[in-house]
């Protein structure tokens, strides 16, 4: 299975989900604006956050505040599969 994401926005809420499946790298350093919501479907993912690696396994859940520096991999040879949820600060106050 080679590298693929998915992304889809919910019309009504602009909620973006995505589905996406890495091998090895998946993404450099980067942050979001929004929370992030997301659980490993398949495999396992690595990734650095709050000065610490961080690994999710099949079935585990985790969220990212907005604006924390994030990276991925897969330290597995069959890669990680996952689907993500990116939900808007606004959302929390209504």
């Amino acid at each position: 299975m080679s590298n693929w994401v998915n992304v889809t926005q919910d019309k009504s809420t602009g909620i973006e989900l995505i589905h996406a499946h890495f091998k090895g790298f998946a993404y450099d350093p980067h942050l979001h604006s929004s929370y992030l919501i997301r659980v490993t479907e398949l495999g396992h993912q690595q990734f650095n956050c709050r000065k610490k690696i961080i690994d999710s396994y099949q079935g585990q859940t985790f969220m990212l505040e907005p604006e924390e520096v994030h990276d991925g991999n897969a330290p597995d040879p069959l890669g990680f599969t996952y689907k993500m949820m990116h939900l808007d600060p606004a959302w929390l106050k209504k």
